[in-house]
């Protein structure tokens, strides 16, 4: 093989050499870089030691525009990932009449939810939150796993493939768009490759910031996003492809982070046997070939407060009828539903501490 390549180059002019390095020397490092490319499904995710963490967070609201009756506090429990994570939140409310403190212990997607009274006249509600528990990394290797990975549910596989108000991907713009672009499934085509084809399409041709609103037909078009906008391209390309994906909302957790620069969504997306892949395609903007450690590949940095969008919230009287319902995009913070004269004017300043025990 050397001496082949080595002829070949002697053979050809410097502008054909240097298109031969253009062509085949970037294809051949990314082959190096994630050999899931073009590799089929025969891999398995491997799992790092577990990573004890304990995070609190002090968050202060005062109301300017007027005292406060009632107050409505949602805050997501972080779902319960076997192998990446098992994290649980406590929440503790202060000024509060009865001085609730309520631990959340649900699997899957559900709210820690609490309808609080207070005294007449109040004008601050200070809360605190903490999560603990334990993170993981993964990354994904060659070879069969040695434990068999459960299969999807039914639900689970409705779930994951289902549409939602901004993961629009059955709309007549996103299925153009896949055509137009060359995103559909090849023939004999795996779910890794493909999955790996739309994270590179993704990490060449969308940048950071700006873009439009968080609604998948509109996101497709560019020219960029945030880290909720660029996950959910990918995870809504992977559901029209029948590939069962979610978005993954959360915090970054790691020590010194200011709190306004934790917020981050990451993807990942199901294969059989081989169970949830982790995909960064943000973090793999504009970093060409050095793209590829962020697919398959997560660190025990990353709490996941909730998965996928339009969090069903409900507002309740005193009674508990509930009186109104919202849906919520995304879910990274807590959430107020506030009764009595403020209802719009609510200012809000809170602190992220992290630590490794």
């Amino acid at each position: 093989m050397a001496n082949i390549i080595k002829c070949t180059v002697r053979s050809i002019s410097t502008h054909r050499l240097r298109e031969f390095y253009r062509l085949i020397v970037p294809a051949f490092s990314l082959f190096i870089l994630c050999p899931v490319w073009a590799q089929g499904q025969n891999w398995h995710l491997e799992y790092g030691p577990k990573q004890p963490v304990v995070i609190y967070s002090l968050v202060r609201n005062s109301f300017s525009g007027g005292p406060v009756t009632d107050l409505q506090l949602m805050l997501a429990d972080p779902p319960v990932m076997p192998g990446r994570q098992d994290v649980k939140a406590y929440m503790h409310v202060d000024n509060c009449t009865d001085n609730i403190s309520i631990e959340g212990n649900k699997p899957g997607r559900s709210l820690l939810y609490e309808h609080l009274w207070f005294q007449p006249g109040l004008s601050e509600v200070n809360y605190e939150i903490a999560y603990k528990g334990t993170l993981q990394s993964c990354r994904i290797v060659p070879g069969s796993a040695s434990i068999p990975v459960p299969a999807l549910t039914h639900a689970e596989e409705h779930e994951f493939l289902r549409q939602n108000g901004e993961l629009n991907f059955k709309s007549t713009v996103v299925k153009n768009f896949m055509e137009r672009n060359g995103l559909l499934r090849r023939n004999s085509e795996s779910d890794i490759d493909l999955a790996w084809r739309f994270f590179r399409f993704i990490t060449q041709r969308y940048h950071y910031g700006g873009g439009p609103k968080h609604i998948l037909s509109k996101l497709v078009e560019g020219p960029g996003s945030d880290c909720g906008g660029i996950s959910e391209i990918f995870t809504g390309m992977c559901r029209f492809s029948g590939i069962p994906a979610r978005l993954l909302v959360g915090r970054i957790v790691l020590p010194n982070t200011p709190c306004n620069s934790s917020y981050h969504c990451q993807s990942e997306f199901y294969v059989p046997r081989i169970g949830w892949i982790p995909v960064d395609a943000t973090y793999g903007l504009q970093q060409g070939n050095g793209a590829a450690r962020f697919f398959g590949n997560r660190k025990p940095n990353f709490l996941v407060c909730e998965y996928d969008v339009n969090v069903p919230l409900e507002q309740k009287d005193e009674t508990g009828k509930v009186t109104a319902t919202n849906k919520l995009g995304i879910l990274q913070l807590p959430t107020l539903w506030v009764g009595g004269a403020s209802n719009i004017h609510v200012q809000s300043t809170s602190t992220w501490q992290v630590i490794f025990p």
